[in-house]
């Protein structure tokens, strides 16, 4: 018994019709039954049981079989052939060049000789197969007797839309698949051909929420793709089969599609979308060439949200992109392969939230959004020392949070204190004021769909107010590694006569202490809003004086 698998289209049952012809005069009895899937959906199983009784008794195990007997079975799922521990096995491979050409002749000009004329189109068309005998069979029966020019236009048309004929037959192995399996074929063929496995996994299960192996071995069982030096490996005729199915869903609309990948398709999105989300698309960075990957989903609940995670963006199509993000208010740029944010991202006058974690690659900020209130770095370890004074005046401009690797800014807390609390003395009323802080997080960072919240506590005169002011912020699936992390606060509090009354605040001079419970804030600074207070009415105490029995005026502006 020998197992011939292989792609759709690849000649298997041809390369099996030619063993079965070649040595069928050795056998009294013999049978071939061809196109057992189509045929069986048309007329089923019993159909096709009768037809092989009429000259065989139907065999379910191996030893059945009397000796001498030959059985050939081709399929697309090589899983099928252990199933019936069928021990010898043949992958069937593409044509050659050669071969090709030889097989596009016969079809195209009805000899294996070309025509000179059309000898270098011709080139086109096998290259364009990739050696796919189904491929050169059809493109070459339907270009027969027609001229270079209409020879032309029809690769031009296959290239943006792949012959109905051929896809026909090579869906039959994705029409096969559970869905789950159906929804990570047409990522792999969107998004990561020819992309390292452990990493298309690692991606997939992020995205997806379980492991992929699974599905990924019954993609390789059923030859719809390989693995080849750690990397995954797919035939161009069943990439552009996936990706016909993804355009299919909404062919004048790409804007309901799940996944793009023309560059035109992206732009529109662009323009007429306020919410995209462009989720593990590995190949942006190729977008002027038209093969931009794009994952676009859709929400009705966030406005003005982009979200390349995980997308392989170059430095010059984030430049290019930056300036049509007018009126985008989030943008997440995590995973991506940036060494640059380029000056141009402070035309994006509506971004208040910019992610870039495990940005490893990023070198240098040249600029920032004017009105930026969140920004998050986990793991951008390249920083430069100038991209590290931007992020220090982007936290005194007063940024409400930054998150960045702990070695990243050594120097930025000179003027901050690391005492568990601070102390201030006012009069009069109680001065509008902000507060900054330092929260370091030991090891990793792991935010996954969570809200994380800092309360702070006023005490006047000794008497608590409780969650005087705090922070929240939520961030969606975002991994540190093994290290720590600065997590910069800013928090602004004004005067509130209800909150306050109970407090006794005297005439004179009033003692009051801002402290917080969780130990992980290591400094914090205190500013005082100038030009809403009168600067004499306040005097923040220094803990080292504090300790001598003195008292000296020490005040931060904010301006």
């Amino acid at each position: 018994m020998v197992g011939i698998y292989g792609m759709g289209g690849l000649g298997k049952t041809t390369l099996a019709c030619a063993v079965y012809n070649c040595i069928a005069d050795q056998f009294d009895s013999l049978c071939f039954l061809a196109n057992v899937r189509e045929n069986s959906m048309k007329h089923g199983l019993v159909h096709l049981q009768e037809m092989l009784l009429h000259e065989l008794a139907l065999a379910g195990e191996l030893d059945w079989f009397g000796s001498g007997s030959r059985v050939i079975i081709t399929t697309r799922d090589k899983h099928l052939l252990h199933v019936y521990r069928v021990e010898r096995v043949y992958e069937v491979e593409g044509l050659n060049r050669k071969e090709a050409l030889q097989l596009f002749g016969c079809n195209a000009f009805k000899t294996q000789k070309i025509d000179q004329r059309y000898e270098d189109i011709s080139k086109r068309v096998v290259l364009y197969s990739k050696g796919l005998p189904l491929a050169v069979e059809i493109i070459g029966s339907d270009l027969y007797g027609k001229t270079i020019l209409e020879w032309e236009s029809a690769l031009d048309t296959y290239a943006r839309i792949p012959h109905e004929n051929i896809q026909e037959i090579l869906r039959v192995s994705y029409d096969g698949l559970k869905e789950f399996e159906k929804e990570i074929f047409l990522d792999l063929a969107c998004f990561f051909k020819g992309a390292k496995l452990s990493d298309v996994k690692n991606i997939l299960c992020c995205g997806r929420g379980f492991s992929p192996d699974y599905a990924i071995q019954v993609l390789i069982d059923k030859s719809l793709i390989k693995f080849e030096d750690y990397s995954v490996k797919m035939h161009d005729m069943i990439e552009d089969m996936g990706r016909e199915i993804v355009r299919l869903e909404a062919p004048s609309k790409p804007g309901e599609r799940s996944r793009l990948w023309f560059s035109k398709d992206i732009l529109h999105v662009f323009k007429e979308n306020k919410t995209l989300e462009a989720y593990s698309c590995k190949e942006l960075a190729r977008i002027k060439k038209g093969e931009g990957r794009v994952r676009k989903t859709m929400s009705s609940d966030v406005r003005s949200v982009v979200d390349f995670s995980f997308c392989h963006l170059s430095d010059e199509f984030l430049a290019t992109l930056l300036p049509c993000l007018h009126y985008v208010t989030d943008l997440s740029l995590d995973y991506s392969s940036i060494k640059i944010l380029p000056s141009c991202i402070n035309t994006c006058q509506s971004l208040k939230g910019l992610a870039m974690n495990n940005c490893t690659e990023l070198r240098e900020i040249r600029g920032l959004p004017p009105n930026i209130k969140h920004l998050s770095a986990i793991n951008c370890t390249s920083l430069t020392s100038q991209s590290k004074d931007m992020l220090q005046k982007l936290h005194n401009s007063g940024a409400k949070y930054i998150c960045f690797p702990e070695s990243t800014i050594p120097s930025l807390f000179h003027q901050y204190k690391r005492e568990p609390s601070m102390s201030f003395r006012f009069r009069n009323k109680l001065p509008p004021m902000a507060l900054s802080t330092v929260v370091v997080v030991s090891g990793g960072l792991y935010f996954s769909k969570c809200c994380v919240k800092y309360e702070f506590d006023l005490i006047i005169n000794g008497k608590h107010l409780k969650n005087f002011f705090h922070v929240r912020w939520s961030k969606m699936n975002a991994f540190g590694r093994n290290l720590d992390h600065i997590i910069l606060l800013n928090l602004r509090f004004k005067a509130n006569l209800d909150m306050i009354g109970e407090l006794n605040i005297k005439n004179g001079w009033n003692h009051a202490e801002i402290s917080l419970a969780k130990n992980d804030v290591k400094w914090k600074r205190l500013h005082v809003q100038e030009q809403k207070t009168n600067m004499e009415d306040i005097q923040i105490i220094n803990p080292d004086d504090a300790k001598e029995g003195k008292e000296k005026r020490h005040v931060c502006k904010l301006n």
